[in-house]
């Protein structure tokens, strides 16, 4: 009578398990059903894609966990699972240097006191280079000395998987901080690149975009005409380079101190 008891519930859950839906919110918002195959899009090296399915199944009972098959996943990839309120998200990170290639992941949405209640899906990324794209506007100006030039820096992703850039120049860093730059996935970023001009005459400098998860960069060539006034022609000799006379530096400095309480 156990047996038949036993074989009567497992058919009940294949039964429930055949119907279960899977619904996807995240990199695409799709219902699956059971060795379903969807295209989620391209991602770039170093880059984690997030998976999100919600945990209603359909039915009475619920999903509360997802799992991706690591055996299936190529060298250097990893995964891992977080659980909310309301959904279940599969985390997958790409390696430094993921090779170019197109990848066919392995998902199952299971609930833990049911274990015969399951159901597996599939998705498929392409690893791709050149997905995010980078221009620096108005990148030949001209500025009163002791006064901000602002260059504007726009981020593009192309990926489904959000990215993190930093922003570094050749000018010294009391002129430009490096700073660093979230991009999202599927959007875009925009911020100004504020150099203080401490000291005048032109500058030629470059600023570098580089990648925080991959080895990709760009450079981009600039240059400011820093025009003098009375007050900062003194206060350069605080913060530039003396191209005068090292012999007249001490009466220079002190000027510039005076420039700096005046």
């Amino acid at each position: 009578m156990f047996k038949k008891l036993l074989l009567l519930a497992f058919l009940l859950v294949l039964a429930q398990g055949s119907i279960a839906a899977i619904f996807l919110v995240e990199p695409v918002d799709q219902m699956l059903e059971s060795n379903d195959t969807v295209a989620f899009g391209k991602v770039a090296a170093g880059e984690t894609l997030r998976v999100i399915v919600e945990k209603k199944s359909g039915l009475a009972a619920e999903w509360n966990e997802i799992s991706v098959n690591q055996l299936l996943l190529p060298a250097g990839w990893s995964a891992k699972s977080i659980e909310t309120d309301k959904t279940l998200i599969a985390e997958i990170s790409l390696p430094r240097k993921a090779e170019v290639s197109t990848q066919r992941i392995e998902f199952t949405v299971s609930n833990k006191a049911s274990p015969l209640f399951s159901e597996t899906f599939y998705g498929g990324v392409s690893v791709r280079d050149g997905l995010l794209t980078v221009s620096i506007d108005n990148l030949d100006q001209g500025v009163v000395v002791g006064h901000t030039a602002s260059f504007r820096l726009t981020a593009s992703n192309d990926s489904i998987a959000p990215h993190a850039i930093s922003v570094e120049s050749s000018l010294p860093r009391y002129w430009f901080s490096p700073i660093s730059v979230s991009v999202p996935a599927g959007g875009k970023s925009e911020l100004d690149l504020n150099v203080d001009a401490l000291a005048y005459g032109k500058r030629g400098f470059i600023f570098k975009v580089k990648s925080e998860l991959n080895d990709e960069s760009s450079s981009f060539p600039a240059s400011l005409e820093v025009s003098p006034t009375l007050r900062g022609k003194f206060f350069s000799g605080l913060v530039g380079f003396p191209f005068f006379s090292p012999s007249l530096f001490s009466q220079y400095l002190l000027i510039g101190f005076l420039a700096v309480l005046s």
